[in-house]
């Protein structure tokens, strides 16, 4: 999987992590919000010990590095989506996610000094755009947007889009020397202290009324796929693209996610609105420009590189 080509991880991760919205919902008719975000990132952190031993010795000072990419890329966003989808359809918890490549612009200039340009905040202007007419309830009029009863729930997972860019920024400018699957590995061995407890002594998820029925096995089977394949495989192709690529360029994965989360939201019989639609067009148009900066300036990039070896090779 570490060969595919960038494009391909992009469409791969995106139609998983897609499905991510999906699967919390089926995994909501049983367990609670914490008990799903818990018992994910435990699933998650228990099948990266795998890659513990050669991990270890890569540390070098770095723990608390890996433990702020580990709250902000998995412990507590996880907990976030999960609360926001008891009063939000998947498919807009979805389209909201879209977000991610803007904020994570916005915090590689603000937290990594990296160089501005014109472009991608014009992108960004147009998808805080569409975030607001995603925020504002259907049939709600314009004002209710500043009444925290009525957005609250969408505005958790803008906050977890925005602990998302933070985790991709870490990675990619202050850990960029380290393999994908250590910093996976690490970065949940601390989540692994606070939610194995949690779930043994504090909340653990079993049946309410002491049987184990047909509709608990399938939640729990939503859990472990998010676990394993959405989180734990995931994060070690998605880690290496940052490191392959650039935050911006594997954010795009958030392209894909939303339009498989609105097909599977539609599968199951959510209700999406027009307006919701009109916001994540415009969202996605904001991501096009955002996105289509960053690439052509990484292009640029590689091209004064390549003329530059090619300077050195022929002596001028």
């Amino acid at each position: 999987m570490g060969t595919l080509p960038s494009s391909l991880m992009v469409m791969f991760l995106g139609a998983i992590w897609g499905s991510s919205f999906f699967l919390i919902s089926v995994a909501l008719t049983e367990f609670e919000p914490l008990q799903v975000g818990a018992m994910r990132i435990v699933i998650t952190g228990l099948t990266l010990l795998i890659f513990l031993r050669s991990a270890l010795p890569n540390i070098n000072g770095r723990m608390l590095l890996l433990t702020v990419v580990g709250l902000s890329g998995m412990g507590v966003p996880f907990l976030l989506f999960p609360i926001a989808q008891t009063q939000i359809t998947s498919a807009l918890a979805g389209m909201i996610n879209a977000m991610v490549p803007a904020f994570t612009y916005i915090l590689s200039i603000l937290l990594f000094r990296q160089r501005s340009q014109t472009l991608p905040w014009c992108g960004i202007g147009v998808s805080m755009l569409g975030i607001w007419l995603l925020l504002i309830p259907p049939g709600a009029p314009l004002t209710s947007l500043f009444d925290i009863s009525q957005v609250w729930a969408p505005l958790l997972c803008v906050l977890a889009c925005t602990m998302y860019a933070v985790a991709m920024n870490m990675t990619r400018f202050r850990l960029g020397g380290m393999a994908p699957e250590h910093i996976a590995c690490l970065s949940t061995l601390p989540l692994l202290a606070i939610y194995v407890p949690y779930l043994l002594a504090i909340n653990p998820p079993l049946p309410a009324g002491g049987g184990f029925s047909s509709g608990w096995w399938l939640a729990l089977g939503a859990v472990g796929v998010l676990g394993l394949v959405n989180t734990a495989m995931s994060a070690v192709l998605f880690n290496r693209l940052i490191l392959k690529t650039s935050p911006l360029i594997a954010s795009l994965t958030t392209y894909v996610a939303p339009i498989v989360a609105v097909g599977l939201g539609a599968l199951i019989g959510e209700i999406i609105t027009l307006q919701q639609l009109i916001g994540l067009m415009l969202v996605l148009s904001g991501i096009f420009a955002v996105s289509a900066a960053g690439i052509l300036r990484a292009q640029r990039l590689r091209r004064l590189q390549h003329l530059r070896a090619e300077r050195v090779m022929t002596g001028q």
